[in-house]
């Protein structure tokens, strides 16, 4: 299925999308710095770690309903930007080789009409009117398909799921438990009103070989960055070094 929006096509819920499967550039162990980390965490049953924050992201759901904006897109946008301005965020690993994807794109669940989720591909997208248009049309797409196909058919995504209707505070997501899985996750609850506008719980996992906890951290304070910038408001802490 190709939905057509303006000058642009996008092949929705595809296993290779428009990207092509774009080629990544494997990673010399032996000059990697972290070389020694992933020899390491591969070994581990359980390479992942998770790690719970609360997001404070400014007046974002006012802001998303004056524009017209859906704000599971938005945030959705958020992540997207981040993982791609991230090195380590697009690292991957089928156990052995480590792979540099020049991009990568979002997967995320969504319900379908009969209670059960469904997996939505799309593509990663700068401009944010672009990126709500795809996601609309990848989230209706995938709502009426059968099954779950395509689940795990590419490396270049990261997954996302969101439960609107709990005030999340930890959780830890599932994982496969297969070698070539070391995509990352994001899960996250209800956007609630606090002090600073609004916030939410959001928990990232990531395979421990490719990000450390630093790398983790700068991630999340750029979703927060962008989630303010987009609210109108300053960012809450200084950056990251």
């Amino acid at each position: 299925m190709a939905p057509a929006f303006g000058r642009r096509t996008y092949y929705i819920n595809s296993p290779y999308g428009d990207t092509g499967m774009c080629t990544p550039e494997p990673l010399n162990l032996e000059t990697w710095p972290r070389r020694d980390h992933f020899l390491l965490f591969r070994s581990y049953q359980d390479p992942f770690f998770d790690l719970s924050v609360r997001l404070s992201a400014g007046p974002l759901r006012q802001v998303a309903r004056a524009r017209g904006h859906s704000l599971f897109g938005v945030v959705m946008h958020a992540f997207s930007c981040s993982m791609n301005a991230r090195e380590p965020m697009r690292l991957r690993t089928d156990g052995n080789v480590v792979e540099r994807w020049p991009t990568v794109h979002p997967g995320w669940t969504t319900l379908a009409r009969d209670g059960s989720f469904r997996f939505a591909y799309g593509r990663h997208v700068t401009d944010l009117e672009d990126f709500l248009e795809m996601t609309k049309a990848a989230t209706a797409a995938a709502r009426v398909m059968k099954g779950l196909p395509h689940a795990f058919a590419r490396r270049d995504l990261f997954y996302a799921s969101c439960l609107p209707w709990l005030d999340v505070i930890s959780i830890r997501p599932d994982r496969s438990g297969l070698p070539a899985d070391s995509t990352p996750r994001l899960l996250w609850g209800r956007v609630v009103g606090d002090e600073d506008g609004d916030a939410f719980g959001l928990t990232l996992t990531v395979h421990h070989g490719l990000v450390d906890g630093l790398h983790a951290a700068r991630f999340l304070q750029d979703v927060q960055r962008r989630l303010r910038d987009y609210s109108g408001v300053e960012p809450a802490h200084p950056e990251l070094p």
